[in-house]
């Protein structure tokens, strides 16, 4: 996130947004080539359909960035996890097991922290 920051005072949005996926390819590749298997239509449709959404996703992220502050905007950010959490028990009848929300527990404890500390400065 403070990359993305620090690159919207010199980069367009649509830049970073296709230098942050290009690079999100490069890493996952390499972990997704021992197990890939040739997806069907409707996997490919909707694989098509969530890649298309994430690059616009990235692009309004990269976008408010750049015109807002960081410090209000990174915590809107973890408002990504509660949401992800309900999609995927709705969609998938999936719930995080127990390290997953120890990790979501720290996640949410350091934000307070940080947000609780900054308001007694």
């Amino acid at each position: 996130m403070m990359k993305v920051k620090q690159l919207s005072s010199t980069e367009p949005p649509n830049r970073i947004a296709f230098y942050f996926l290009l690079n999100g390819l490069w890493f996952a590749l390499p972990l997704a080539l021992p197990v890939w298997r040739w997806p069907d239509t409707d996997q490919l449709l909707m694989l098509a359909f969530v890649g298309l959404v994430s690059a616009f996703g990235q692009v309004f992220l990269s976008r408010g960035y750049a015109l807002g502050q960081f410090s209000k905007m990174a915590p809107m950010d973890f408002f990504r996890l509660p949401i992800s959490i309900v999609i995927g028990f709705l969609l998938f009848a999936e719930w995080p097991d127990a390290l997953a929300l120890l990790g979501m527990a720290i996640v949410v404890g350091a934000s307070l922290y940080i947000l609780l500390a900054r308001r007694r400065a």
